[in-house]
């Protein structure tokens, strides 16, 4: 994906701006101005509410910051804005994330962060997308949130919406991959004929005899999701 252009971005997204209505909001790219805003938006919704971790009590720091801006920094992540209050009410992180791509998890200093890091490098493998699909990259849907005073909106959907329909305007024949650790977020990607090639119950998963992620809920395991774009 070395050959997408800032220019290519700009086109595939005024094509999904054009296509979407969003009630009391609109759609944009995110300014480097708008990342600590973005970063206030994960914390109030992926620290309370994600139950992976929610049950590892994740608290934000440096380390979950850089993991953040690795989805952020391929320019290719969608925000909703309030039209009226013009402040961030929604975003979809999106990343290009590449078969060379390594964490060295060992060089990671906040435990929470390392069994995050952990469980996602397991699930990597379980199935090793790279391998399945005799690829190189792929884009990543790396996160989603609606701030708690906008859902119940259709918000979630339509950002999911918009992801899918700004990646195939890029025109680059690839794989899109995502996870859902949460009920609400599954229902979405099946909404959208991802197909499930993954799914990961938390009591299952364990590190050295003990479950790593012991309270989360209603929500009982993580799905693995892939579609294709032509």
């Amino acid at each position: 994906m070395d050959d997408i252009t800032e220019q290519d971005i700009f086109k595939a997204f005024k094509k999904t701006q054009g296509e979407l209505s969003f009630p009391g909001g609109k759609l944009e790219l995110p300014t480097e101005e708008r990342f600590p805003e973005i970063f206030d938006v994960i914390k109030k919704c992926f620290l309370t509410d994600e139950p992976l971790e929610k049950s590892l009590q994740l608290e934000w720091s440096s380390e979950v910051e850089e993991i953040w801006m690795s989805a952020l920094r391929s320019k290719l992540s969608l925000i909703i804005v309030d039209e009226n209050t013009k402040k961030i009410i929604g975003m979809r992180a999106i990343r290009v994330t590449k078969k060379s791509d390594h964490t060295d998890v060992s060089l990671i200093k906040d435990e929470s962060v390392k069994k995050l890091l952990e469980f996602f490098e397991y699930t990597s493998e379980h199935p090793n997308v790279f391998e399945k699909y005799g690829i190189t990259e792929h884009f990543e849907f790396f996160g989603l949130a609606v701030l708690p005073e906008y859902r119940q909106r259709g918000m979630g959907t339509v950002l999911m919406q918009a992801g899918v329909s700004f990646l195939g305007h890029l025109k680059r024949p690839s794989y899109i991959k995502g996870s859902a650790s949460s009920n609400f977020s599954k229902k979405i990607y099946d909404k959208f004929d991802f197909e499930a090639i993954g799914d990961y119950v938390f009591e299952d998963y364990k590190v050295d005899g003990k479950v790593v992620f012991d309270n989360t809920g209603e929500h009982k395991s993580m799905k693995l999701y892939v579609m294709f774009l032509q």
